[in-house]
């Protein structure tokens, strides 16, 4: 991250998508108060527990847009399970947690909205940086973008593989698939930065790990 930070000049658009009580976003804005850019990020959170820490924490901050729905491929209503309030298990899936003895007991229903409706809702030219970690619906949301899932669109786009991802019944393939036939580099998040990582079948393991799908053009400056 502090390697796209680096080569931003601003003014900055930024989407973190499933932003839980805004942990994510306060890194953000911090480094963009930090690097003195002027910044616009689009926070996503369906869940209303959560929505109400982020209003608490960044309702004072006009830079930051909360948005109290969930991100698909279709917009509609659905069904949020989790286990407790607050909850990082939080999934549109019931996910089966047993072996780690969490139980998906509560569910509410939420907003869904496609990626690509709100960019032109809101007259967005170009996002640097899109986060997404919606515990298995990732493949859904990025689908969701359309036409703007492009590099010369998007600058970065940081997501999450793991066990969600089997309860959702998508891989890491189609993923990788679909990144890459839009134009993006895929890489991994490891202790030293980033490392280009071709899809292999042993990947394809549900262990947690994050992934950034690159611009072309910004690799460079990321590794």
């Amino acid at each position: 991250m502090n390697g796209l930070f680096a080569v931003l000049k601003g003014p900055v658009t930024m989407f973190d998508v499933g932003g839980n009580i805004g942990g994510y976003t306060e890194i953000l804005t911090t480094q963009c108060r930090n690097r003195q850019l002027t910044y616009a990020i689009h926070v996503f959170e369906p869940t209303r527990s959560c929505f109400a820490a982020l209003t608490k924490t960044f309702s004072s901050d006009p830079c930051v847009l909360l948005n109290n729905v969930g991100v698909s491929d279709a917009p509609g209503e659905t069904e949020i399970f989790y286990d407790a309030e607050q909850s990082g298990f939080a999934s549109l899936y019931q996910r089966d947690l047993s072996s780690v003895n969490v139980t998906m007991a509560h569910k509410e229903r939420i907003g869904l909205v496609r990626l690509d409706h709100y960019i032109e809702q809101h007259a967005i030219k170009h996002i640097d940086l899109l986060k997404i970690d919606i515990e298995g619906h990732e493949l859904a949301a990025f689908r969701g973008l359309g036409a703007y899932l492009r590099p010369d669109f998007i600058g970065a786009i940081q997501f999450e593989y793991g066990g969600a991802n089997l309860d959702s019944g998508t891989t890491l393939r189609q993923i990788y698939s679909l990144l890459e036939g839009a134009g993006f580099i895929i890489t991994k998040i490891m202790k030293k930065g980033l490392e280009v990582r071709p899809y292999a079948i042993r990947h394809e393991n549900y262990q947690y790990a994050n992934f950034v799908a690159v611009s072309p053009s910004l690799l460079p400056a990321l590794r």
